[in-house]
């Protein structure tokens, strides 16, 4: 992690080491502790990484996966759950955090239930990271620790960079590209290379042939880092990590990009946004420079 980034981020462990959260009050009148729930593993990263785990009762039954979490140890007896009402209704919470595309038929079970939820939306660009932020630390009231963290963010992520004129393009392991709208199109964008909506993939996120792909004529493919999502190490360069299988894409994007066109990123880093997000941009510039 970015030396700036880190050390902001290591203060907040000195900030709201007292929650801040005020307790409920049970039916008989009593005062009870918070009781918070997080539903979707990308709350999951900001929630614990962020905020901790004081009070959190259970969250995604992703939390675990290394494919998509960033949550390195949770204690076990805090409950992984699906989003599912009987299950959520069973641990009393006083605080639930939904995200906008959760199931809407338990949504509305829950919100009928008079339970209380706070919808984190799933992030398209970097700067939803720290408004994500605001919301879950306004949620839990530790302002002062949610803006530190967004300051953080923001800072890291900084302006675009100018169009350079170079072209990167992204490509999953089953030639999905996920276009303009998307956390990895921004950060493209934020590096100073053009991104997919420079050569016609912007509108139609999707699956392409490795013909259209290759076609597009990038100068850089970025591809996923697939062992990193397993748990491997990954080198600081984002580049020349060992143990990279990219034998999951196409043979012929294989043979039209050669290693020193290929730039390898976690796919953690992408497929939700979270604190660590924001590496993307070094990541690119970094592969850029490497050739």
């Amino acid at each position: 992690m970015p030396p700036l980034l880190s050390t902001l981020l290591f203060a907040l462990v000195f900030i709201g080491m007292t929650s801040p959260y005020g307790h409920a009050s049970s039916n008989d009148g009593h005062d009870t502790a918070p009781r918070i729930i997080s539903t979707n593993v990308c709350i999951d990263n900001i929630l614990i990484n962020i905020f901790g785990t004081e009070h959190v009762v259970a969250v995604s039954n992703l939390v675990d996966d290394a494919l998509y979490s960033q949550v390195k140890f949770l204690d076990p007896s805090i409950e992984r759950i699906s989003f599912d009402a009987e299950e959520i209704f069973r641990l009393k919470p006083s605080l639930v955090l939904i995200s906008n595309f959760s199931n809407h038929r338990v949504v509305n079970m829950l919100k009928d239930s008079g339970v209380n939820m706070v919808t984190v939306p799933f992030a398209t660009k970097l700067s939803d990271i720290s408004k994500n932020i605001q919301i879950i630390g306004t949620a839990l009231k530790q302002h002062a620790k949610a803006k530190i963290a967004a300051d953080a963010i923001d800072q890291h992520i900084g302006e675009t960079m100018p169009d350079a004129g170079v072209f990167a393009l992204h490509v999953t392991s089953n030639n999905y590209i996920y276009g303009k709208n998307s956390l990895i199109g921004d950060a493209i964008r934020y590096a100073g290379l053009s991104a997919s909506d420079q050569r016609g993939f912007g509108a139609n996120p999707g699956f392409y042939n490795s013909e259209r792909i290759i076609a597009s004529n990038p100068d850089y493919l970025i591809i996923d880092d697939i062992n990193a999502g397993a748990g491997d190490t990954v080198a600081s360069d984002g580049v020349n990590s060992p143990n990279l299988r990219d034998d999951r894409y196409h043979p012929a994007l294989q043979a039209a990009y050669p290693a020193q066109q290929r730039i390898k990123i976690d796919p953690r880093l992408w497929s939700c946004a979270h604190q660590q997000t924001p590496q993307i941009i070094d990541i690119i510039k970094q592969g850029v420079r490497k050739q």
